[in-house]
């Protein structure tokens, strides 16, 4: 095989969309910088607010993991948070509806390199980090089940984003009653058993007149769930994770925490409803919940305000007015890392790949930093890729630029996933060091377990090792009850190329134990299965198939004599590190000698033609693939 595709998903709480005009940074405000050990938070709000902001972050994040202990907490990817002191410096970058910013107080928004939240502190209806709790939940809940329902996905977090922190700390509180819900909810109810068989497809969790329904029947399920009935099925929550952190089908899963039909636990339910009051979680802690951490905190210029702010709309996918404010921030500041960085990716995403590694490199080169590093071989490896995100090879000293890159950002940061599948993945395509790759890509899934692409790299170079069964049961999870559309067609598109395959190399093991001729098949039992797997030729370059007859070595060049339509065609290789071997056939096994070839082999070749007249070649040599004796290449 010679060509894999990296499957790219991209996972966004809310698009962002921008009103008008040319977004500016005022030059009156003061922007500041705190770090706690968990944030980076940038705002124009004044220090006082932002390092409260921090410590609710801090102290949410806090609560969360000794309310759940057996949950893993530390996301493998950094969270920036943009903290605007008014809902007019905050307007430009929210959610848009009907053309107009929307009311939201905050968004988050999550990403395979930074997470970001932004928040205005200027007083409202609606308290923004109740909106924050809600998503950072998914992200804590995804990073440690895999498969979690969406009922409880949403309940939870609906749950969760009412978390308070009272007397000092010393008190917890959960479980409030969120009245809009509680109101819905006396006017309308779900089936229970419709109600959990939702998943992330129906209108239900879609559609705008059914998801408060959903949401709010979510967030009423889960707090009876954890607080009603004296809180006897409380434990079962935690049996219930368990069973899906560990792989069980939600169905299974719940019949085994629950111990219960759907129609028994709807009836309990329906009775907790009708109540006229409602328990609440109060958790007393010996040790006060503050952030145990050091707040540090400086002022930073415009120009980096900008840059953040340019970083923050290029995670949101609004490129043009991400590159408006990153390159005023490069006017301002010309060796400016961040925004040399970011406005690198935004060239990437715009496929101006030049501009895009003269930014990497002055970004890496500037100030670098594990990002810096991995944007670089990120940009590399996606210059080289089709608009389906397909690469058939690298460039020997790409591959070296890459690894490198890749290499340093592991050292800087060996906790970022990101670094360690992308390796993988070069590896895979160049079909080296496919063991060690493996364990990287599996070494990523421990740090992000959600991730569906990393998966999919897995899948592939398992099947480049042709081991089937193993990436057959790689990609099962793919294909399960729930999974997003996207997602399911490319593991099935996956697993029918795979199928192919495995009959291939079916059929030679039988021609090998001479159960079957050499001889060419009859046309109609020809099958050109192989052919998405062929590295398709480039801008300049020719492809035929064939029968080598000969290679002639020397010390200039090796020549390769190719039989292909009637015709001799010689093709050189001055540099045999640049000629893409790869083979389809166990017919073809170790080095390829010199000399005349017996019997001759059936190939596909991929060349450029010869340049200025009549020489020794008929063109340079770019891939050499081995096929079957019973393939053909569809014209």
């Amino acid at each position: 095989m010679s060509q894999a595709s990296y499957y790219f998903a991209r996972v966004c709480c809310l698009l962002v969309a921008l009103h008008g005009g040319l977004l500016l940074v005022e030059g009156k405000d003061n922007w500041t910088r705190v770090r706690s050990n968990n944030f980076l938070l940038v705002g124009n709000a004044s220090e006082k607010k932002i390092r409260e902001v921090a410590v609710r972050l801090e102290q949410f994040r806090e609560g969360f993991g000794r309310l759940l202990p057996g949950f893993r907490y530390d996301t493998a990817v950094t969270t920036t948070v943009i903290v605007f002191k008014s809902n007019d410096s905050f307007d430009p970058y929210k959610p848009l509806y009907q053309g107009k910013p929307s009311d939201v107080s905050g968004y988050f928004q999550s990403g395979e390199d930074v997470h970001y939240i932004a928040l205005s502190t200027e007083p409202g209806v609606e308290d923004p980090l109740q909106i924050i709790f809600h998503e950072y939940v998914h992200l804590l809940l995804h990073n440690t089940v895999r498969n979690v329902p969406p009922w409880l996905d949403e309940g939870l977090a609906e749950y969760y984003s009412t978390f308070a922190v009272e007397n000092q700390g010393r008190r917890v509180f959960l479980g409030r009653i969120i009245p809009r819900h509680l109101k819905t909810l006396r006017e309308n109810l779900i089936p229970l058993k419709t109600f959990l068989d939702v998943d992330r497809n129906s209108s239900y969790y879609n559609e705008r007149d059914k998801t408060g329904i959903y949401y709010a029947q979510a967030w009423a399920l889960v707090h009876y769930l954890i607080l009603g009935n004296d809180r006897k099925r409380q434990p079962q929550v935690g049996t219930f994770l368990e069973l899906l952190r560990d792989g069980v089908k939600a169905d299974r899963a719940f019949q085994e925490a629950f111990q219960c039909d759907a129609e028994t636990l709807e009836n309990e339910l329906k009775a907790y409803l009708r109540r006229s009051s409602f328990p609440l979680q109060m958790i007393s802690l010996v040790q006060e919940i503050k952030p145990l951490v050091e707040l540090s905190s400086n002022e930073i210029s415009e120009a980096e305000a900008r840059a953040h702010l340019g970083d923050l709309l290029l995670h949101t996918d609004r490129l043009t007015d991400a590159s408006t404010l990153l390159e005023q921030s490069l006017s301002l500041e010309p060796q400016l890392s961040l925004a040399h960085a970011s406005l690198g990716i935004v060239r990437v995403k715009q496929k101006r790949f030049s501009e895009a590694i003269e930014h990497l490199k002055r970004a890496r080169g500037a100030n670098p930093t594990y990002l810096t590093y991995y944007y670089h071989a990120f940009a590399l490896s996606r210059w080289g890729m089709d608009d389906t995100l397909t690469v058939t090879q690298y460039e020997p000293r790409v591959v070296d630029t890459m690894r490198s890159d890749l290499l340093r950002a592991i050292k800087l940061n060996p906790r970022f996933p990101e670094s360690y599948t992308l390796l993988a993945f070069i590896n895979l395509v160049q079909e080296e060091q496919l063991d060690e790759s493996i364990e990287l890509v599996r070494y990523a899934l421990s740090l992000a377990p959600g991730r569906d692409d990393y998966v999919f790299v897995l899948a592939q170079l398992f099947m480049r090792k042709q081991d089937f069964p193993t990436a057959r049961e790689v990609l099962k999870p793919m294909l399960r009850e729930g999974a997003d559309d996207q997602t399911r067609r490319s593991a099935e598109a996956l697993l029918s190329s795979m199928k192919k395959i495995e009959e291939h190399v079916e059929r030679l093991k039988v021609a090998e134990q001479g159960e079957n001729s050499l001889s060419a098949p009859a046309e109609n039992d020809r099958e050109p299965s192989l052919e998405p797997f062929l590295r398709k030729p480039q801008k300049g370059e020719q492809r035929v198939q064939g029968l080598l007859k000969r290679v002639d070595c020397n010390q200039e060049r090796i020549v390769f004599s190719i039989a292909a339509g009637g015709q001799l065609l010689t093709l050189q290789a001055s540099r045999l590190e640049r000629v893409r071997f790869v083979t389809f056939t166990t017919e073809v096994r170790g080095q390829i000698s010199c000399g005349q070839r017996r019997p001759p082999n059936s190939v596909v070749v991929t060349y450029r033609l010869a340049q200025g007249g009549p020489g020794r070649s008929d063109g340079e040599m770019v891939a050499v693939e081995f096929v079957p004796a019973d393939f053909y290449l569809p014209k």
